[in-house]
């Protein structure tokens, strides 16, 4: 009985260690349904949507690369269906549900982290250092997770799983902020999706 009982308690504190990872939820791989699952119904008082998303680009031009047309970076649109501005500054982006807090979204640049109401806002997912729209990631065109955290690191605010995507051509909800996914192209980055 006492083995029992010291071997529950280990399992306990190991499951509360700090930096024991998220577990993963499986991707779903199958190219002949390459669309996200539907993403869970955003939430708080000022819920927001991982709107589109493109994972092999080569045609949408990052405008603040310093030569203003640099390409070949991934990209997820956020969009904000609320009737204010909400600042993303300290929540986190990630590609890997493990590890929610992947990237942190600079709190010292609210000009490139605030979404106007009804307006959407892009994050580069180019791994490159050129400022507060740049995640420190890329996604990958063979499908994997996408997720937007709040700033306690924990909370999800809305996450996808994707399978395999086409070069330029973006996966995105129908319309603005609801379940249903389709491809676009040509995609619709900082605007609505028609």
């Amino acid at each position: 009985m006492k083995k029992i009982l010291f071997g529950f308690a280990i399992i306990l504190i190991a499951s509360c260690t700090k930096d024991t990872p998220i577990p993963p939820i499986p991707v779903d791989t199958n190219t002949s349904n390459p669309l996200p699952n539907p993403s869970p119904t955003p939430i708080g008082d000022n819920p927001l949507f991982i709107n589109e998303f493109m994972a092999k680009n080569t045609t949408v031009s990052c405008p603040d690369s310093g030569n203003g047309n640099y390409k070949e970076a991934d990209w997820i649109e956020i969009y904000n269906p609320n009737n204010t501005a909400i600042n993303l500054g300290g929540y986190y982006l990630t590609d890997s549900l493990p590890y929610p807090t992947k990237y942190q979204i600079p709190t010292n640049d609210a000009a490139k982290t605030t979404i106007a109401a009804k307006g959407y806002l892009l994050f580069w997912c180019d791994s490159r250092p050129l400022g507060a729209a740049h995640a420190t990631f890329s996604l990958s065109k063979s499908g994997e997770h996408i997720a937007l955290i709040k700033p306690d690191g924990t909370t999800f605010i809305d996450s996808l799983s994707f399978g395999a995507q086409t070069t330029d051509v973006s996966s995105g909800r129908v319309s603005d902020g609801a379940n249903t996914w389709k491809f676009f192209s040509p995609a619709t980055p900082g605007a609505s999706n028609q």
